[in-house]
C-alpha cells in the first residue's frame, strides 16, 4: 500500500521566532515532506521530541500516560451522530433480540414475546481476568464486537462473540492491540462502516531503557485461556506511520483500524504521531482527527501569543492514507464536524487575545483541498460567528444548519444561534429562558438543555424546543431531574409518529450522596428515563421511569464500574418502548397521550437469566 509521508511542519530544533513565522505564514507556504521510512529516522525523530522535552521540563517518568477519559414505529436502538454509521454503545439488536453489555457481561433478550433473557455470557474469554473495562459493542452480521481497555495489560480488547439464531452466545477470540486508555466521556471509539469495524486506538511514545521507539509500534495479541496470551505480531507497521507535522513534546500514535471480522480480526492500519487529541469525527468515507497547536500539558508555550489553529488529518477509509488541512481555532469534540456530500464543516473556538475573549469560527473544507502538503486555510473558507462566545460551546449541525449557544453564562445571555452552513452570513438569534448546555437532535429540530435560577439557592432542568426558522423557543418544559450525564449521541432517542409528532427519550439523573456508620460518604447515581412528545407546537412530558434497584446484590466479576457515562437508554424497538436503567428493563406501550409502564425486567444475583415482576407503584 502507497504510503505518503508527511513530515514536521518545523523541525523539532527550531528557534521560537521560526516557529512563530511560520504559524504567521502566507497561505502560499506548504509543508515539508521528508519520509519517515526507516527505523533509524522514526527512532532519532522521538528521540529528539522525548530529549527537549526532558531537558526543558524534567525526566518524563516511565510509563506515564496522558488520561484519554400503541402504534407501528422504526425501530430506534440509539441516536448516532451520523444516522448512517452505527457507533458504539451498550445497547444493540440482531433479529427479535435485544443485546445488553453490563459490567462485563453480555445479556440476549427476547424482544418479540415477553423480554425473557435467553442467555448471558462473560463479554471476555473465559474465566479471563485481566482488568478490562467493557464499555462499547458492535454487531456484524452474526457477530458481537465487544470493546474494551485493559490497565493491565496497556490494550484495547477486542472480543468476538457468535450470536446463534436460538439467541444463544458462544466465544471465538479476544485480542489484546497495544494502546493507550481510547475510552472518552463525549464519544465512543468504533464504528461500522460498510460492514467492516472502524476502530480508533492513541498509544502515548515514551522513552524507555533499552526500548527502541520502533519497538512501541502496537502489536496484536491472542488470548490462549485465561492468563495466557499469544506471542505478539506487529498491528501497525512501520511504513503505515505519518511524521510529526507539528510540535509536540508528548506524542501520542494515534492509529486507525479498518478490520474486517471473522473469527478473528483482520486489520489494515494507518499511524500518525501528533499531540493529544479528543476529538476526532467517523464519516462514510473518512476518519478525521482534530490536533491543535496548542494544548498547555504537551508544549512549553514560548509564543503564547500566536492565534489558535487545527490541523485536521483526514484518514481515507479506502486506502487509510493520509491528508491535511487546516482551520482557525480549536475543535472540542466529535459534534464539531459535518461531512455533507463533499464537504467537510467544523466549527472551532479561538482565543482572540486583544479583545480578551473566545471567537467561534464556522468553516467549510472541499475533501479535494485535503493534501499531504496542505496551504493554511484562507480567510474565505472561515466565517467568524457573532455572539459572546465561550471555549466551550455547546452545538450540534442539523442538516444544513449550525445551532450553537453564542452567550455567557449569566441569565441575559442566554442566548441560541442558528446559521445556514451554507451561506453562513444567513444567522438566526434570540434568547431563551435558560443556560445551554446539552443540545440534541430532534428531527430538524434541537432540543436545548439547561438550567433556569428560580431563586437564588435553587435551578430547575428545563427542555425546549427550537426550530431554524423561528424567533423564540417553541415550547419549554421543567424536567424533574437534576442533570445529564451522558453527552455521548446514544443517551438520546427519538422517533417520528405517523401523525407527524415526535416522540424522544433522554437518558437523566440524580446524584446521591450516600453515608456509612463512620461517616464516610460517597456519591452514586440514581438513573432516569424522560419521555417527551412533541406536537402541534407544544412540548409534553408523556413518562418517567427511576430505577428501583439503587444497588444490586450482584457478583461482579470486571468491569464493575462505569467509569464513561451512564448506563440508562431509551429504547424504541419492535413497537416496543422500553427503559434501561442499570440492571432494569421497564417495558412500556404507547396510548394516545402518555407512556403507560407495564412491567420490569431485572437481571438477578447470578447474572445468567431475568425475572419478571409487576410494575412498581411510582412507574
Amino acid at each position: 500500500m502507497k504510503k505518503i509521508f508527511l513530515s514536521f511542519a518545523f523541525t523539532l530544533l527550531v528557534a521560537c521566532e521560526q516557529s512563530q513565522q511560520l504559524q504567521q505564514s502566507s497561505s502560499s507556504e506548504k509543508l515539508n515532506l521528508t519520509p519517515l521510512d526507516n527505523e533509524v529516522t522514526f527512532n532519532e525523530t522521538i528521540a529528539s521530541i522525548i530529549a527537549r522535552y526532558e531537558q526543558e521540563n524534567g525526566q518524563i517518568v516511565d510509563g506515564h500516560t496522558v488520561e484519554l477519559e400503541g402504534f407501528s414505529f422504526a425501530d430506534s436502538l440509539t441516536h448516532y451522530h451520523e444516522s448512517e454509521i452505527d457507533e458504539g454503545g451498550i445497547v444493540k439488536s440482531h433479529g427479535q433480540y435485544l443485546i445488553i453489555l453490563r459490567q462485563g457481561r453480555l445479556f440476549v433478550v427476547n424482544a418479540e414475546s415477553d423480554l425473557k433473557t435467553l442467555d448471558s455470557l462473560a463479554s471476555h474469554f473465559p474465566d479471563s481476568m485481566l482488568g478490562t473495562s467493557y464499555e462499547e459493542m458492535l454487531i456484524i452480521d452474526d457477530t458481537i464486537v465487544v470493546i474494551g481497555y485493559s490497565n493491565t495489560m496497556n490494550a484495547t480488547e477486542v472480543g468476538l462473540f457468535t450470536l446463534s439464531a436460538e439467541g444463544e452466545l458462544s466465544h471465538k477470540s479476544s485480542a489484546f492491540i497495544d494502546s493507550g486508555d481510547y475510552n472518552n466521556f463525549e464519544n465512543y471509539a468504533s464504528r461500522i462502516v460498510d460492514g467492516e469495524l472502524i476502530l480508533y486506538m492513541p498509544k502515548p511514545l515514551r522513552a524507555k531503557d533499552d526500548v527502541q521507539f520502533s519497538d512501541q509500534l502496537p502489536t496484536i495479541r491472542y488470548q490462549i485461556d485465561h492468563q495466557t496470551l499469544s506471542e505478539p505480531t506487529p498491528f501497525v507497521n512501520l511504513d503505515a506511520v505519518y511524521a510529526p507535522f507539528n510540535e509536540t513534546f508528548l506524542p501520542i500514535l494515534h492509529t486507525v483500524a479498518r478490520c474486517k471480522i471473522d473469527t478473528t480480526l483482520n486489520c489494515d492500519t494507518s499511524a500518525l504521531i501528533g499531540r493529544y487529541s479528543e476529538a476526532f469525527y467517523i464519516s462514510d468515507e473518512a476518519f478525521y482527527l482534530a490536533i491543535g497547536n496548542k494544548y498547555p500539558w504537551d508544549s512549553k508555550d514560548e509564543t503564547p501569543f500566536a492565534p489558535d489553529f487545527s490541523y485536521i488529518a483526514r484518514y481515507d477509509l479506502t486506502g487509510l492514507t493520509l491528508t491535511l488541512s487546516q482551520v482557525k481555532g480549536l475543535l472540542l469534540d466529535q459534534f464539531s464536524f459535518s461531512k455533507r456530500d463533499n464537504v467537510l464543516y467544523t466549527l472551532s473556538s479561538e482565543y482572540v487575545y486583544s479583545k480578551e475573549e473566545y471567537q467561534a469560527h464556522l468553516s467549510s473544507l472541499p475533501l479535494n483541498n485535503f493534501s499531504d502538503s496542505p496551504e493554511q486555510i484562507s480567510l474565505s473558507t472561515s466565517t467568524p460567528l457573532p455572539g459572546n462566545n465561550t471555549y466551550y460551546l455547546n452545538h450540534r449541525f442539523v442538516g444544513d444548519v449550525l445551532f450553537y449557544r453564542d452567550g455567557g453564562f449569566s441569565s441575559a445571555e442566554h442566548r441560541v444561534s442558528m446559521v445556514d452552513i451554507d451561506a453562513p452570513l444567513n444567522i438566526n438569534t434570540f434568547q431563551i429562558s435558560h443556560s445551554i448546555n446539552h443540545i440534541e437532535k430532534v428531527g430538524e429540530k434541537v432540543a436545548l438543555f439547561g438550567w433556569q435560577h428560580v431563586r437564588f439557592d435553587k435551578k430547575e432542568l428545563k427542555v425546549s424546543i427550537v426550530d431554524k426558522n423561528a424567533s423564540e423557543a417553541l415550547s419549554t418544559q421543567s424536567l424533574d431531574i437534576s442533570n445529564i450525564f451522558e453527552k455521548r449521541s446514544p443517551g438520546f432517542n427519538v422517533i417520528n409518529t405517523p401523525d407527524g409528532d415526535i416522540i424522544f427519550g433522554i437518558a437523566l439523573g440524580n446524584t446521591i450522596t450516600n453515608t456509612n456508620s463512620t461517616g464516610s460518604w460517597w456519591q452514586s447515581y440514581q438513573p432516569y428515563v424522560d419521555y417527551y412528545r412533541y406536537s402541534e407546537g407544544e412540548l409534553i412530558a408523556i413518562g418517567n421511569n427511576e430505577a428501583t434497584i439503587r444497588e444490586p446484590n450482584i457478583q461482579c466479576e470486571v468491569s464493575c464500574i462505569d467509569w464513561y457515562g451512564a448506563t440508562n437508554r431509551a429504547i424504541f424497538f419492535n413497537n416496543r418502548i422500553i427503559s434501561l436503567m442499570n440492571y432494569e428493563l421497564v417495558d412500556k406501550t404507547l396510548t394516545e397521550r402518555e407512556v403507560a409502564a407495564r412491567w420490569v425486567l431485572v437481571f438477578n444475583n447470578e447474572l445468567a437469566h431475568a425475572c419478571l415482576s409487576g410494575a412498581p407503584d411510582n412507574l
